[in-house]
Formats: C-alpha cells, structure tokens, sequence
C-alpha cells in the first residue's frame, strides 16, 4: 500500500532529522527525498505544530494544502495510534493517515519538550482519482469483454446447433417426399 510505505518512510525521516538537529530546529532540515510529488502526483506530506496546529511544514503533490481537521485530533495530541480514514481535500477524494511526532530526548534545554511528547503531526494523503481512473477503466474492460464473449457464444451456439439439426433436417425432408411420392 503506497500511502502506508510513504507513511512509514515520511515518519523515519522526520525522527532521524528530528534526532539529528534537536527540537527547535528540525523543520527547516526536512527531505523526502523518495518521494517526489511531481513523478507521483497525489502525494501530500503535511506537518503541523501540536500546540499551535498550525502547519509548519508542506510538501504538497497535486491536492491542495490540508486544514487540520481530523476526527482523531484527541487521541494524536494523547500520542496515541495513528489514524487513518479517507476525505475529501479541495474535492478531492483521499485517503488520509495521521501519525503523532514525538520528542525524543531532551538535551538539559529548558526550552525541549518532555522526551515522548507529541510535538507535531503528521499528515500523509494520498489521492484515490487514479485508483478510481484505474478501476472505472477496468469496470469498463470487463464489461465490453463480456459483451464481446457472449456474443461470440451465441455465435459459436448457433454453428453448433445448425451442425447438430442438420441430420435431423435431411430426415424431415427424406420424409416429406416419401410421403409426396407415396
């Protein structure tokens, strides 16, 4: 599943570069270098501050920019599982998972967060138009190859029954001209 692979890799980056540059300054570090929304068009990743839930951070595929606006906002600001649950974004059908993002240790600062709160969250969405491209042509294929199968049996019936009655047809006629000629 693409949105859980990309959701996984997004998570990783986040905490390594979250690891690597501390807790105030590893927003402006982000790379997702894997996924490019310009060769895989319907990818959004967006950040957003917990306390604020403001966005800080975007990288925006062909939906628009999203409005935190999740059901589960209660249970990610509490640190708990990630949600995952299809929307609409700008008319655009989705689906959408959201991870908490997690301190991770503190370095004596008393400006860091407590190591394990939640810092931000994540947002990784993926557009279903292509899946719904993708099924409707196949809806499409299927139905025209029963089409094309169904009449190619009724065609193929008929041979067969007329190969079949043909015998049967030559007795009719056998006998309607012995009785003719009797």
């Amino acid at each position: 599943d693409t949105l859980q692979a990309n959701s996984r890799y997004a998570l990783s980056s986040v905490n390594s570069t979250l690891h690597l540059h501390g807790p105030h300054n590893w927003v402006p570090q982000l790379s997702f270098k894997s996924i490019d929304p310009y060769k895989d068009p319907g990818t959004e990743i967006t950040i957003y501050d917990a306390t604020t839930l403001q966005q800080i951070y975007t990288l925006a595929g062909s939906l628009s920019p999203l409005k935190l606006n999740s059901p589960y906002l209660g249970e990610l600001l509490a640190g708990r599982t990630p949600a995952s649950f299809e929307g609409n974004i700008g008319g655009v059908h989705a689906i959408i998972q959201e991870i908490p993002i997690k301190a991770l240790s503190t370095t004596g600062d008393a400006t860091d967060p407590a190591p394990n709160s939640v810092i931000a969250i994540l947002v990784v969405s993926q557009s279903l138009s292509e899946m719904s491209k993708t099924l409707l042509t196949l809806q499409t294929l299927l139905i025209l190859s029963s089409v094309v199968a169904l009449i190619g049996a009724l065609i193929c019936s008929w041979i067969i029954a007329s190969n079949v009655l043909r015998p049967l047809g030559d007795l009719v006629k056998t006998a309607r001209s012995i009785t003719l000629t009797s």
